[in-house]
């Protein structure tokens, strides 16, 4: 269906920039009204440091679900990398816009090869206004691989290196965190090596140095066995957030409501932070960084037709539960995230 249709009467007119390093976006997205489905092109927009509803942005070029994302954080360019289109074919298009400035997105380039992130991860960091994504993404081919791009700059991207671990068939499902300018990402959990879930290898995390391309190291290990995470960070203030998470040990789906911490510029172990309101999986996270808000943007409650609207926020350098932010314009998961004030 394409997302023009899917649109029509559904969303009012762009609201006004909400200015530098607050506002956060969210690309594309499935709905299932099993036995059909939709996916959409909608990109919409909140402003982190407030409460409210998601607020019509423009439209993505193409139509899907499973990207990845990025941005050069209070430069302003986001980055909409590969996803699984419409026919389920995967893609290799990078899309951006600017993300102060409501609009469409245009064509940048392309990634090493057509990839999407597996069932919505987050597979996107940056270094912020050091300007480099870096993509950990699902191919067919190569499940370790990692590339990158220089946001501000049109092109293809280039090869970085490769994760610690090689998961099974489904690929790479884990999370993407960074403290921006102090060069570190780290990469939150694993589909695991196994066909059945319930791996130890599930709560692997590994680091890498953005602005050196390379091989990930063994950064240290998830609260327990999860794939499916999203994250966001508070930039240089070094805390990386993990939200939600999924496995299946062979005895039935489990999705958690956990929310789980690290000290980014430091190897170790991850801790537990608090709850969310609902147990969710595929959805997005983000933050205005440095101002201490993260967000996690809808999502999939994995049964047939149970996707979420749900925002819910938290302050990242506290713990403690989730609170309700407000609504999406629709109830989707398997979406992309990104904003300027995460990095």
């Amino acid at each position: 269906m394409p997302l023009g249709s899917a649109k029509v009467g559904l969303f009012g007119a762009a609201g006004a920039s909400a200015g530098g390093g607050d506002r956060g976006l969210k690309f594309w997205g499935l709905h299932s009204d099993h036995p059909s489905y939709t996916m959409y092109n909608v990109i919409e927009y909140i402003t982190i440091s407030s409460t409210g509803n998601g607020t019509d942005f423009g439209d993505a070029y193409a139509t899907g679900r499973q990207p990845a994302c990025a941005s050069n954080g209070v430069t302003d360019r986001g980055l909409i990398c590969g996803g699984q289109l419409s026919d389920w074919s995967k893609t290799n298009t990078i899309e951006y816009v600017t993300i102060t400035s409501a609009g469409d997105s245009s064509n940048f380039g392309d990634y090493l090869t057509a990839s999407s992130c597996q069932d919505a991860t987050q597979g996107g960091g940056s270094n912020g206004s050091n300007d480099r994504a870096v993509w950990n993404l699902h191919t067919t081919t190569d499940r370790t691989q990692i590339g990158y791009n220089t946001v501000s700059s049109a092109g293809n991207s280039t090869d970085f290196g490769d994760r610690t671990t090689t998961p099974f068939r489904h690929g790479p499902a884990g999370a993407f965190t960074c403290n921006g300018t102090n060069e570190r990402g780290v990469m939150l959990g694993n589909t695991g090596t196994t066909t059945l879930y319930g791996d130890p290898s599930m709560r692997t995390c590994d680091y890498i140095t953005i602005n050196s391309a390379g091989n990930a190291t063994d950064f240290g290990d998830l609260v327990a066995n999860m794939c499916l995470l999203g994250s966001c960070s508070n930039d240089t203030n070094e805390r990386g957030i993990g939200m939600h998470g999924y496995d299946n040990p062979g005895s039935g789906d489990t999705l958690f409501n956990t929310i789980q911490y690290i000290t980014i510029n430091s190897t170790g172990n991850a801790t537990d932070f608090g709850d969310l309101i609902e147990n969710i999986v595929l959805a997005q996270c983000g933050s205005n960084g440095v101002n201490e808000r993260g967000y996690q943007y809808g999502g999939d409650g994995w049964n047939q037709n149970n996707e979420s609207n749900t925002i819910q926020y938290i302050t990242i350098n506290s713990t403690g539960n989730s609170s309700d932010f407000g609504d999406a314009l629709l109830q989707y998961g398997h979406t992309g995230a990104t904003d300027n004030g995460f990095t």
